[in-house]
């Protein structure tokens, strides 16, 4: 079952500099290329021009990231995985990969901005972005004092780096080699950076690397990284950095079902069954007591049932058929919907915050009072729906169909409406401060006593 969409990765390993101060790093290319055999033997796809190994200019990396991110045919449930081997710098305001042709002196010019991986994942159609970053976060490269070679200063801003640049970025998993008081250094065994080889052999489903369904998360990831750098040289390892905000559901590096536990499958077929049986309470326990596991609810109709309070916190639901069932005061906080049918059903007072979903259909339903801030509904429809005090602040709502909703009293604070469709809405009273509503249709949408102070995208009339 790939839960994942596809799965498509870009590899950066620059092992060669022009500056004679930084140290030309030869494991270096050696990572990119065994990371390269190990990715695309996981299923990744990695066409020629996605392998930057070597000699690495900075028009072509730069070029190379733009694209990866901004291909039109991703989809929201495509995995994106983003490596990097190689120096870093800073000039005091920005942090840089290190291009082949970098300089010191020119780094706006010879440097790609750590930024750019945010700001690319920020405006990618897929929602799930990992960065792996093999490069110290340091904040400076000064010549070691024993052999004249450039080294990575480790010694200052580590964890902060890592929070300046990527805390914060939607849908978007950054673990990094980044650390605050050691250096990054090589496999003594190996010709390969240590960090890599470990992101590898976990990706290869080294034991401890995998949940209990053999998956590879990058939590599972993490952990294993850690111990294992830790088992290397003992006392206080090189500690991988690591942030997230906001990924809904379980983001899946890769799959080892021959290593998954047997008990796994059954569990998840005896929560579906109570899901059929409307057995919610039994269904609620279990999931709390096992603190809120994930798993996946796939391809069955639970149309007509009365589900009322359930929660389905941090789920991938997928294809599912809700059809006019009672999900009343129900939770999908931080779950992943794709493809799901919410016709005329009730979901008056269901937490739907920081919540992904994609091509999902709430027509003609009541979410009276429903907590939808923070999330993603780009593309979903609502119309005809009862919406009325609903909280879709903070939230995407880019193309959303809300033609002919009811929406009183309705709080759209810094939403993004971009594009969507408003038609004959009922808006009285609704609060779109500081919305976004640029190419939204207002056509015939009641706005009376509407507060659209900041909000883009209106006439000033």
């Amino acid at each position: 079952m790939n839960l994942v969409g596809q799965k498509k990765a870009l590899i950066v390993a620059v092992s060669k500099y022009d500056d004679d101060r930084l140290d030309r790093i030869q494991y270096v290319k050696n990572d990119g290329d065994q990371m390269y055999d190990t990715l695309t033997s996981l299923g990744y796809e990695i066409p020629a021009e996605r392998k930057l190994v070597g000699n690495v200019d900075f028009g072509t990396m730069r070029r190379t990231i733009i694209k990866f991110f901004s291909d039109p045919s991703l989809e929201p449930e495509d995995t994106l995985l983003f490596y990097y081997s190689g120096h870093g710098d800073t000039n005091g305001r920005k942090r840089f990969f290190c291009s082949s042709q970098y300089d010191r002196k020119t780094s706006d010019l010879d440097g790609v901005p750590f930024s750019i991986i945010t700001e690319q994942a920020k405006d990618t159609n897929s929602k799930r972005v990992v960065a792996i970053i093999d490069s110290c976060f340091s904040g400076g490269l000064e010549l070691d004092s024993d052999d004249g070679k450039a080294i990575v200063n480790a010694e200052r801003q580590g964890d902060q780096a890592i929070n300046d640049e990527y805390g914060g970025s939607q849908g978007f998993y950054v673990l990094a080699s980044s650390l605050s008081d050691k250096k990054s250094f090589k496999h003594p065994e190996k010709d390969l950076s240590s960090f890599t080889h470990f992101v590898m052999e976990g990706l290869k489903g080294d034991k401890g690397s995998y949940d209990e369904e053999g998956y590879v998360t990058p939590e599972k990831l993490d952990e294993y990284i850690f111990k294992k750098l830790k088992n290397l040289i003992g006392g206080k390892p090189q500690k991988p950095q690591r942030t997230t905000s906001r990924i809904a559901g379980k983001l899946i590096l890769a799959e080892h079902k021959e290593l998954a536990r047997e008990t796994s499958r059954p569990i998840e077929e005896k929560l579906t069954e109570w899901i059929k049986d409307e057995k919610v309470d039994k269904f609620n326990k279990f999931r709390k007591e096992n603190q809120y596991k994930e798993f996946v609810l796939e391809n069955i109709n639970l149309s007509n049932k009365n589900l009322w309070k359930i929660d389905l916190r941090s789920l991938n639901v997928r294809k599912i058929n809700f059809s006019c069932s009672n999900l009343r005061d129900s939770i999908f906080y931080r779950s992943t919907l794709f493809n799901v049918e919410f016709f005329k059903s009730n979901l008056n007072n269901v937490e739907l915050s920081n919540a992904i979903v994609s091509r999902c259909r709430f027509s003609e339903t009541s979410l009276l009072d429903a907590r939808i801030k923070y999330s993603d509904f780009s593309g979903c429809s609502f119309s005809f729906g009862h919406l009325s005090n609903v909280d879709f602040s903070n939230s995407n709502l880019t193309g959303v169909n809300f033609a002919e909703a009811y929406m009183e009293d309705g709080n759209f604070t810094r939403a993004n409406l971009t594009g969507a469709c408003l038609t004959h809405a009922m808006l009285k009273n609704a609060n779109f401060t500081d919305a976004n509503l640029i190419g939204a249709d207002l056509t015939d949408a009641d706005l009376t006593g509407a507060k659209t102070t900041g909000c883009k995208g209106l006439d000033s009339d």
